[in-house]
């Protein structure tokens, strides 16, 4: 739940890096989050902060509310003119800057 969260955020935050940043987390997993967040410039201390308030929670909630209603079942699961893909599909189809 917890790398559920920092991705809300780090969309919320940084949605240009947002997709580069699952991208990296998919084939970075053994490492902490902070190494592909550090790589694309994402500040590490303010995602921490947002974390840790209580609209983290709300925006967690918000999402898994809206993620119902699509009939998302896995996270990451991102949406692409109306065509939905799971993160393994994404991560076979691109490279990334965290390679």
């Amino acid at each position: 739940m917890a790398e559920n969260i920092r991705q809300l955020l780090i969309r919320q935050e940084y949605p240009d890096r947002y997709l580069d940043y699952i991208l990296c987390r998919g084939k970075k997993l053994d490492k902490s989050w902070e190494v592909c967040a550090e790589k694309l410039g994402i500040d590490v201390a303010r995602i921490q902060t947002l974390f840790d308030s209580p609209e983290a929670e709300q925006l967690f909630r918000e999402n898994i509310k809206r993620a119902a209603e699509l009939g998302v079942r896995g996270s990451p699961t991102i949406f692409v003119d109306g065509h939905k893909f799971r993160a393994n599909q994404l991560l076979r189809a691109s490279g990334t800057p965290c390679q």
